[in-house]
């Protein structure tokens, strides 16, 4: 697979980035150079996350193994609790493991790696449901294992996402894989030709994936090397385009042999294999050179085009910082000795000084108020979690299907599921709402502080659209209209303030009131004690982990305002700082080369020309 469209585009735009940055650097605007600078460090960073999902036994690892080419992850039969892998470039083959709880990372070696054994579902049976939860609990600690690989389709910038199945028994699996599909820029759902989707998969559909995106999906039915023939392949096809016609429109939908795949890719690479494997004539036998091909194409065009936008749109934003900080206040100040510019310097230094003294109290205030904010925010979060709770007992209580535990589990997902999500969505609502409430006032305040201080710059006005997970340097600047959403004095405006939370979905796994050893225990009670015993367990399912939940989402919370206040703080301090700046230089300018208004007048005409050239460029890359 293969993405030389996305890479030229991203090679163009990049060189942009750098060209301004020299520009940048010959006027002095240090403030830009820097973000220009965390521009391309995050445009080389920004990976295409693909996130394979599917329910056990579909082939998944082979399946990931055969789209690397390469044998990384270990491929188990039989069903298990497995941890996440995100496996992404680097020149040298690493292992990292990633827990939980603590910010702390821990390098292993592959045969450690290796030996990070799966929980087979059997132990519950064999050695009892105690020491089963027990070694689910160990494993769970367990977020994420980073697998880094120079492998060409990670060079590309793919990075690939290896999930539990997603009928995992063990609940810390399963919210962590519901975090990475929305985040993900293609979904593959892995399938089996022996059993074209499942009642559970189906549901998986419904409730999940549905709700993000549907068009990033790819559905991949593996084990073709398991069919008769082609006749036998095209009926499975078709009969999987039945089922997903209600589900999806116009589904994209693949026959894969995995094991076929990865055989040939091994051979191609020169490795020995043994001869007795069967290996095919080519990767087209297979099936994955007509799902590759749709992927890179989709990637390339839907995802890299809305992908380099982004950092389109940064660039304009900050040629136009340039364009309206920099030449427009130097073209002004032309006629004016170093003597009057010293002057204004003097008068503008304390000033400042004073703006930022006065600007610190009021983020302080302002962080103050987010903390409060943020307890009164996990109150609701508490308070809507003991309301799913109550009515996912009320659905157990009514509930009239079989007794067997994934018939509870799914019946109880089907109700617990849109719940969870209206929760979180005006959880999200009022999140932004109280940041916008709060950044409105600030904005107010700050507004204040730059007309007494009169450290207002007319025209010197930019735009920050606060992106949460962007260093304060990296902001999207955009020059604007002083009438344009509302200044932050200095020079700076802020926009709507918008701020992504992750809410992990409660499970009830199966297991909590099933298996066989548990199951053992029911067989002579009658259906209204099964049903209460298992209302009392999924009450205390949630009576237990929704303290823990809560203390997350509160701590999630503050670290994410903390975080947005000081680099918010950070920009306008550099903004103030910008004005001193480009004032001394200047200064400096006139003092050391003693150049005529004429001279200054076109080199500043040669810039503005340049830079205007460098945004056409940029323009065009997506034309």
């Amino acid at each position: 697979m293969e993405l030389q469209e996305y890479k030229q585009k991203r090679l163009k735009l990049r060189n942009a980035y750098n060209k301004l940055g020299e520009l940048a650097k010959e006027l002095g605007a240090d403030d830009v150079v820097c973000s220009l600078q965390q521009a391309v460090k995050l445009l080389d960073e920004d990976s295409f996350k693909v996130v394979v999902v599917g329910e056990f036994s579909r082939g998944k690892s082979t399946f990931t193994n055969a789209l690397l080419g390469k044998r990384i992850l270990p491929a188990k039969s039989d069903p298990t609790t497995t941890v996440i892998n995100r496996i992404h470039y680097d020149e040298q083959e690493k292992y990292w493991v990633h827990y939980r709880d603590t910010e702390d990372v821990k390098e292993i070696s592959e045969k450690e790696f290796k030996s990070i054994t799966a929980v087979e579902l059997a132990d519950a049976e064999f050695e009892g449901e105690e020491v089963y939860q027990q070694a689910v609990k160990k494993i769970g600690q367990i977020a994420y294992i980073e697998i880094c690989h120079p492998l060409p389709l990670l060079s590309d910038g793919v990075e690939i996402i290896d999930t539990p199945g997603t009928n995992d028994l063990d609940q810390v699996r399963e919210e962590i894989t519901f975090q990475f599909i929305p985040q993900a820029d293609a979904a593959i759902m892995l399938l089996s030709a022996e059993q074209i989707l499942a009642k559970s998969e189906i549901l998986f559909l419904k409730e999940r994936i549905l709700e993000n995106d549907i068009k990033k999906i790819f559905f991949v039915v593996n084990f073709k090397d398991r069919l008769m023939d082609e006749a036998d392949g095209e009926r499975v096809i078709e009969a999987a385009r039945n089922v997903l016609a209600g589900i999806v429109e116009e589904a994209r939908l693949f026959l894969v042999s995995s094991r076929d795949a990865l055989r040939w890719r091994r051979k191609e690479s020169g490795e020995a294999l043994k001869a007795s494997l069967v290996i095919p004539n080519s990767l087209d036998d297979t099936g994955f050179t007509q799902f590759e091909a749709s992927l890179a194409d989709y990637l390339s065009r839907e995802k890299g085009d809305a992908k380099l936008g982004k950092y389109q749109s940064r660039f304009q934003g900050l040629a136009e910082s340039l364009l309206e900080g920099n030449i427009a206040p130097a073209r002004a100040r032309i006629g004016k000795s170093s003597q009057q510019l010293a002057q204004e310097i003097e008068r503008l230094r304390p000033a400042v000084e004073r703006a930022k003294q006065n600007s610190h109290s009021i983020f302080e205030h302002l962080q103050y108020a987010l903390d409060m904010a943020a307890e009164d925010l996990t109150q609701d979060y508490r308070r809507g979690l003991e309301r799913i709770s109550r009515q996912v007992v009320m659905a157990v209580n009514k509930y009239d299907g079989p007794l067997q535990p994934e018939d509870v589990a799914r019946a109880i997902e089907s109700v617990a599921a849109p719940l969870q999500q209206q929760h979180e969505q005006d959880l999200q609502t009022e999140v932004n709402k109280r940041l916008n409430h709060e950044f409105s006032q600030v904005r107010e305040k700050l507004m204040k502080v730059f007309r007494t201080e009169n450290i207002s710059t007319g025209k010197e006005l930019v735009v920050v659209n606060r992106s949460s997970n962007l260093p304060a340097c990296a902001m999207d600047i955009h020059a604007v209209n002083e009438d344009d959403i509302g200044m932050v004095g200095g020079g700076l405006l802020l926009g709507g303030v918008l701020l992504a939370i992750h809410i992990p979905f409660i499970a009830i796994p199966a297991a909590l009131f099933g298996g066989n050893f548990f199951m053992r225990q029911f067989h002579e009670f009658r259906r209204n004690s099964f049903i209460a015993d298992v209302s009392q367990q999924v009450r205390n399912r949630y009576d237990g982990i929704i303290p823990e939940q809560t203390n997350g989402f509160n701590r999630q919370l503050k670290q994410k305002f903390t975080k947005m206040t000081h680099s918010i703080e950070d920009i306008i301090e550099n903004q103030m700082n910008r004005g001193i700046t480009q004032l001394e230089r200047l200064r400096d300018d006139k003092i050391a080369a003693e150049q005529d208004e004429q001279q200054e007048r076109e080199r500043l005409t040669v810039y503005e020309k340049q830079i205007h050239e460098l945004m056409q460029e940029v323009v065009r890359i997506n034309a």
